[in-house]
């Protein structure tokens, strides 16, 4: 049997009685890619290269769109928002700001509005930003339409026993702010930036949302830990990837060894 009919065919099972089928649609090259994806409302997946490229992908793995930035560098893409894309990066300490059609609407350079060291950086669900300045260990919000900070949250008061140190990764949703920290794991807040709860001990790099789910890869698996139960299950992947990407449509997206694995599931 040749490897791709294996792929097509395989049945990977997450207990007795949920088996999970993968077909595997398309296989996508990009070079130097990025671990770090993100998918927006439709479906639409998003990736990074180093060289500075974000590309917009269908989740059959048919490209739409491409941003080629004037600055070589690492983006960590947020495509959730459905009027804008916003980019990251913490080398330059810059944010750059999208429309839908991939075409640069504005770039913001964080010192400029007096952050000292963006470790993280995302959207918030009012049309802002939230950072995590490293250098005061505060949580800001900025508006980059007004081009200043409009509140920060100093995090050494509240966090009760937990230690953050490093945060990596951050984002909004369902009202509730998640960071994920390289030494501490995945901490909740509230949309004033208070610190709510620690939800997973994990030390994970990235983190997505499915349905009422906080994601991330694991090995050969998705572990997904309920925001409200705190329920852990796990999803079986076809392979194990560097990082993977669920949609409520029934698709996933792996990233392994610069190429990028599109798939349709069902269970």
């Amino acid at each position: 049997m040749s490897l791709l009919l294996a792929v097509l065919t395989t049945v990977w099972t997450v207990g007795a009685a949920n088996a999970q089928h993968f077909k595997l649609l398309k296989t996508q090259p990009v070079a130097l890619v990025s671990q770090q994806a993100s998918v927006d409302r439709y479906g639409h997946i998003f990736v990074s290269s180093e060289n500075g490229t974000v590309y917009m992908f269908k989740a059959d793995g048919t490209e739409v769109k491409k941003y080629s930035s004037d600055f070589t560098t690492t983006w960590t893409v947020y495509g959730w928002e459905t009027i804008r894309t916003i980019l990251f990066s913490s080398e330059l300490q810059k944010v750059e700001v999208l429309n839908r059609q991939m075409t640069r609407l504005q770039s913001i350079d964080l010192n400029e509005l007096g952050i000292g060291y963006a470790t993280c950086c995302s959207p918030s669900t009012d049309g802002n930003l939230w950072v995590f300045d490293q250098v005061d260990r505060s949580l800001k919000k900025v508006s980059y339409q007004l081009g200043r900070v409009v509140s920060e949250n100093p995090l050494t008061s509240n966090l009760q026993s937990v230690n953050i140190s490093n945060p990596i990764f951050i984002q909004e949703y369902q009202n509730r702010l998640y960071i994920a920290d390289s030494e501490a794991g995945v901490m909740v807040f509230d949309n004033m930036g208070t610190f709510e709860m620690l939800l997973t001990e994990d030390l994970v790099e990235q983190f997505g949302f499915w349905k009422n789910q906080l994601y991330y890869s694991v090995g050969d698996s998705l572990k997904l830990v309920d925001l409200y139960l705190r329920k852990v299950t796990k999803k079986i992947q076809p392979q194990q990837f560097e990082s993977a990407v669920l949609m409520d449509s029934g698709y996933l997206m792996g990233i392994k060894e610069q190429q990028l694995w599109f798939y349709r599931y069902s269970e």
